[in-house]
């Protein structure tokens, strides 16, 4: 066996247990309770992120509130009218985009395990 042909199995063992993680990871994931994700994430949306195990999801949900936030402050000069409504848009953001995220992750999830399962 060559250097190059024990590098390449090293390389490809690597991958495999990579795949073999996102898979486990999938896998826990469909397992999940849709509509605990949905409640937790409605009533404190970090809430159905830490459920779910999704924070790359979570960081780019917040990422989209801050940028919301950074918008309304933008567009509106007076500094407490800004404020009161990016509180209110945040909190709308965060019960409607977090419940619809993390539900659509775990059916996805859901579909991936059934499609590898056939």
């Amino acid at each position: 066996m060559t250097l190059n042909s024990t590098a390449q199995n090293k390389i490809q063992a690597i991958n495999e247990q990579i795949e073999s993680e996102k898979l486990g990871k999938i896998v826990k994931l469909s397992q999940r309770n849709l509509w605990a994700a949905i409640i937790l994430s409605a009533i404190f949306p970090i809430g159905g992120y830490i459920y779910t195990r999704r924070w790359l999801s979570f960081l780019g949900f917040m990422l989209g509130g801050v940028a919301l936030s950074i918008a309304v402050h933008a567009v509106e000069p007076e500094q407490e009218k800004a404020d009161s409504m990016a509180w209110t848009l945040c909190s709308l953001y965060g019960s409607i985009v977090a419940p619809i995220d993390n539900a659509r992750a775990i059916a996805r999830a859901r579909e991936r395990v059934s499609d590898l399962s056939q």
